[in-house]
């Protein structure tokens, strides 16, 4: 289980006690939320290292989303309710597949519920939740004002990929 050995491997390097991983667990299997999750909210672990740790150990890309390229067409795909809840964005459509920065790409069950809302499979990358709440707020935002004024050249238009560099 990918999940406990990244428990393991957290206290191994110091950042966690056992006593404290141990009342993680039972506080994210009490709330139904991911240990990383938990972790970070208790301010155990940092989370841009739980990123970081979480793409080492589980072999997903982190992006840095300041500097990453983000299509509208696949923002439009998950309604703006949906990436604040969970939260997720999405950056790109590619041949049916879509990617999308997470915090947990293990979370099956959210990978399964993106799937089935967008009809494309899911690619996660794994990002901060902070990086993609901020994400969210410029996508959609963006989104929302090349949607109201698409005849006015400087907007950009719904093809446009935009990074938040360039806002």
């Amino acid at each position: 289980n990918k999940v406990k050995l990244l428990g393991e491997l957290l206290v191994e390097l110091g950042i966690v006690t056992p006593e404290q991983l141990a009342h993680a667990q039972g506080a994210a299997r009490e709330e139904g939320l991911s240990l990383a999750r938990v972790l970070v909210r208790e301010g155990l672990v940092l989370s841009r290292d739980m990123a970081a740790l979480m793409a080492l150990h589980l072999g997903f890309p982190m992006v840095d989303l300041r500097s990453q390229a983000i299509d509208p067409d696949a923002v439009a795909a998950v309604p703006e309710h949906i990436a604040r809840r969970y939260p997720v964005l999405p950056l790109k459509t590619e041949e049916g597949r879509l990617t999308v920065a997470m915090t947990d790409p293990m979370d099956f069950r959210l990978i399964q519920d993106l799937a089935a809302l967008t009809g494309s499979s899911i690619q996660p990358v794994i990002a901060t939740a902070e990086d993609i709440l901020e994400h969210i707020d410029v996508s959609y935002r963006l989104m929302e004002s090349s949607g109201e004024g698409a005849s006015d050249a400087s907007t950009a238009s719904a093809g446009d990929k935009v990074t938040a560099r360039q806002l």
